[in-house]
């Protein structure tokens, strides 16, 4: 006969130590596979809002018109829209960026410089064109998209804001 504890004693004592190993790396585990995810969704919006402003810088390179006068008549000075507008070269490059599809116009006295004037919708991405040397006649423009983003899980819940700039040359007809 062997010393020590029974054989069915045993098997209950490492039972009891595998349920404790478990319940000290279960958390530790779930939090490093939360983090990843969330780190991952916010590379992934990272990397739409720079698609985004290179689709948008695109389209203001190849606008027949930055800098437009409203139909009304009102002073106001808009891109043209055509072939479409810049927003849409947003949307279209980065699919899953909610971006707001107002005409960007001039605020009032600037000649380079396009926003939203009405105001970007909370969720949506503000799109903001300069152009140098002017709107009326550009030689580049700049395309400026931002966004804020919140992390999906522990430890990145917070709101995260992610801005990208991207420059090209206009096409002149």
């Amino acid at each position: 006969m062997r010393g020590g504890a029974p054989r069915s004693r045993r098997r209950r004592a490492t039972t009891g130590q595998s349920l404790v190993e478990f319940a000290i790396v279960c958390p530790i585990a779930i939090v490093a596979i939360l983090g990843i995810l969330s780190g991952s969704w916010l590379f992934f919006q990272n990397e739409a809002v720079t698609d985004g402003a290179r689709g948008g810088a695109r389209a203001a390179a190849i606008a027949t018109s930055l800098y437009r006068e409203t139909p009304s008549g009102s002073g106001v000075f808009c891109e043209s829209g055509a072939p479409h507008t810049i927003a849409a070269g947003v949307s279209a490059s980065a699919p899953q960026l909610p971006v707001d599809s107002a005409l960007l116009c001039a605020p009032t006295g600037s000649t380079t410089h396009l926003q939203d004037t009405s105001g970007t919708p909370a969720g949506k991405a503000a799109i903001t064109v300069d152009a140098t040397p002017s709107l009326a006649a550009p030689t580049s423009v700049t395309v400026t998209v931002t966004y804020s983003a919140k992390g999906l899980a522990p430890p990145l819940t917070r709101t995260f804001t992610f801005t990208s700039a991207s420059a090209q040359p206009v096409l002149q007809p």
